[in-house]
């Protein structure tokens, strides 16, 4: 994860991630875009896709694997491990925003070290961020808190699809990953979504957003990740599907 921090710029709080980049290493950032553009070896298709939103039809995790094999054939197996282990992390949050831009890896032009995955950036659009505090108020005093979440985590959706499935949720796409359909990842998985991972994440949450988002919000934020984390440890335990553990219809 690159190292992040709130600003308030323009009377707005922004949320800002810190360049990674050493111009010492002469390193340099190979965007999912790029990834993709030398696969295929057509910029304006890609760029066309971009504009019209269909990557989760056309840009499908299969196509994905094959396009950062082929451009890190000695590393891909650590970068596509990384760039797995943040999609699972984006069901968790429920980032909206990972567009083929919003995810990279670093090599060095001059070959000082091996190619790796970049750390995780622009993660900002996930947990109820578009949620006036009315409406936020209004599920609890309807008693529709959980309904939301559940809603939430169903309607959520990544820029990447599946061959056979097309535009799916971000839990479908992680069950798929951590079917270990590709590579070995549901061990490395299975010890990051813990219970005292999720104890100090709540403890994190509430200790660095109290005052600045309302009680409400955090407690809608705290929930959200404690059923999900329960979705994945369950998934974990049982070997069957993460979607029938959630009791959600895709």
């Amino acid at each position: 994860m690159a190292h992040s921090r709130l600003a308030q710029m323009d009377n707005q709080v922004r949320f800002l991630s810190k360049y990674f980049i050493d111009h010492d290493s002469a390193q340099e950032l190979v965007h999912g875009t790029d990834i993709l553009v030398t696969y295929v070896e057509d910029r304006t298709f890609i760029q066309e896709i971009q504009e019209k939103k269909l990557e989760p039809e056309f840009f499908t995790l299969e196509t994905v694997v094959e396009a950062i094999t082929a451009s890190f054939p000695d590393d891909y197996i650590g970068i596509i491990e990384n760039y797995f282990l943040m999609l699972i992390f984006d069901a968790w949050v429920g980032v909206q925003d990972r567009h083929f831009d919003n995810w990279a890896g670093v090599r060095s032009i001059y070959g000082k070290h091996a190619p790796y995955f970049s750390p995780i950036y622009d993660s900002a659009r996930g947990l109820f961020w578009n949620e006036r505090e009315e409406k936020l108020k209004k599920w609890v005093q309807q008693n529709q808190t959980e309904v939301q979440i559940d809603k939430q985590i169903r309607n959520s959706t990544p820029q990447v699809g599946l061959n056979t499935l097309g535009k799916v949720n971000h839990f479908k796409l992680a069950e798929v990953i951590l079917s270990d359909r590709f590579i070995q990842i549901k061990s490395k998985a299975g010890s990051i979504f813990t219970v005292n991972s999720l104890i100090a994440v709540r403890e994190m949450i509430q200790k660095e957003f109290e005052g600045l988002l309302s009680d409400i919000r955090i407690e809608l934020i705290v929930r959200s990740l404690e059923k999900k984390v329960k979705c994945y440890r369950n998934f974990f335990k049982k070997y069957s599907s993460i979607i029938d553990i959630c009791t959600f219809n895709i």
